[in-house]
C-alpha cells in the first residue's frame, strides 16, 4: 500500500515539475534581452531576478539567452578590433607611402637647388620663385596629409586599446556571471534533493 502511495506521489511531483518547466518555456522573453545592450541586460537581471539565501534565481531560458547574447557581444567586439587593426595597417601603409613620396619630393627639391639655372617642371621652364612655390605647396600638402594620417593612427590606436580593455572587462564579467549562475543551479539542485529526502523520510 505504501509503495503504491509513494509511486502516486512521485508521479504527481514529476507531472508538476514537467508542467512547471513547460510554463517557464512558454513565458515570453523580456524585450530588453532581445533589443537592449549587454549592460542593460545585466541591470535587468540584477533588478528583476529573485535572491534566495544569497543566490540569484534565473530562468533557464533567460540564462541561455544571456549566454548567447554575451557570446554575440564578444564576437562583435572581436570583429570591431579586427576592423580597427585592419584600418591601422592601412593607415600605416598610407603613412609609409606618404613618407616615401615626401622623401622623393625632398630629393627633387635638393636637386633643383643644385640646378637653379635650369629649372624645369614637367618639361616646362619657369622661374625659380614659381618653381619653389609649387614645390613647397606640394610638400606642405603632403605634410598636412602626413599629420592627418598620424592623428587618425593615434585615434584608432586609442580606440583599439579601449576596445581591448572593454573586451577583457566583458570577459571578466561573463566569467563571474557564469560562476554565480552555476553556484545558483547547484544550490537549487541540492535544495531539491533535500526536499526529496525529506519526502522520503516522512513516508
Amino acid at each position: 500500500m505504501k509503495t503504491v502511495w509513494f509511486k502516486t506521489r512521485l508521479v504527481m511531483i514529476s507531472c508538476l515539475f514537467f508542467f512547471g518547466t513547460g510554463m517557464l518555456k512558454a513565458q515570453k522573453m523580456p524585450e530588453v534581452l532581445e533589443e537592449g545592450s549587454l549592460q542593460e541586460q545585466m541591470d535587468y537581471l540584477k533588478e528583476k531576478t529573485n535572491i534566495y539565501n544569497n543566490y540569484r534565481a534565473v530562468r533557464d531560458d533567460i540564462f541561455l539567452k544571456m549566454i548567447t547574447n554575451s557570446l554575440d557581444s564578444l564576437e562583435l567586439a572581436k570583429n570591431n578590433i579586427q576592423t580597427l587593426n585592419d584600418e591601422i595597417n592601412s593607415l600605416n601603409n598610407e603613412k609609409e607611402n606618404l613618407t616615401n613620396k615626401l622623401s622623393t619630393i625632398d630629393a627633387k627639391l635638393k636637386e633643383a637647388v643644385k640646378n637653379r639655372d635650369s629649372l624645369v617642371l614637367l618639361g616646362i621652364p619657369m622661374n625659380k620663385i614659381l618653381y619653389n612655390s609649387i614645390v613647397w605647396i606640394i610638400i606642405a600638402g603632403l605634410i598636412f596629409l602626413l599629420v592627418i594620417t598620424g592623428l587618425f593612427f593615434q585615434r584608432n590606436r586609442k580606440a583599439t586599446l579601449i576596445a581591448k580593455s572593454d573586451l577583457d572587462e566583458l570577459k571578466e564579467e561573463f566569467e563571474a556571471y557564469k560562476i554565480k549562475t552555476r553556484e545558483s543551479r547547484e544550490e537549487m539542485v541540492i535544495k531539491h534533493f533535500n526536499e526529496i529526502q525529506k519526502i522520503r523520510e516522512g513516508r
